[in-house]
């Protein structure tokens, strides 16, 4: 019983080494800030889960708010890899639950906020070719 969990243990490791590998190469193939926030986005769809299906559920412009607290925090005051930067409590209008505020760098907190903007400008659209919204372009 040990061994197979043991093997099972080590095959996920795999993945998600082989997962780190492919976020990896695909930043190096999107180097410009465009392309590492579409990369961003992805990653977001396929390690966090977080699908259309359930950025619809955020209807009062929480992706949009989201987006603007790390965008906001990168103009932090940043050398290396500080503490008090990654530490820093969640802002006063961060929508959701404390431990969802995970700032790394403002480069990495940049490629966020852009990811949840495009998140949100793709609820806004899907929303507006079902018939519930009224915004233009």
């Amino acid at each position: 019983m040990i061994k197979g969990l043991q093997e099972l243990q080590e095959a996920l490791n795999a993945v998600n080494k082989a997962k780190a590998n492919l976020h990896s190469a695909l930043e190096r193939q999107n180097d410009t800030g465009a392309g590492r926030i579409s990369t961003e986005r992805e990653r977001q769809v396929w390690d966090e889960g977080f699908t259309n299906e359930h950025d619809d559920v955020y209807t009062e412009g929480q992706l949009a708010v989201a987006g603007g607290c790390y965008a906001f925090h990168s103009t932090e005051p940043y050398v290396g890899c500080q503490p008090q930067y990654r530490n820093a409590p969640p802002p006063a209008d961060w929508p959701w639950r404390p431990e969802w505020w995970k700032p790394k760098s403002p480069f990495s907190d940049l490629k966020k906020a852009g990811a949840l903007m495009a998140a949100e400008i793709d609820r806004r659209k899907r929303l507006l070719f079902s018939g519930g919204d009224n915004e233009r372009s």
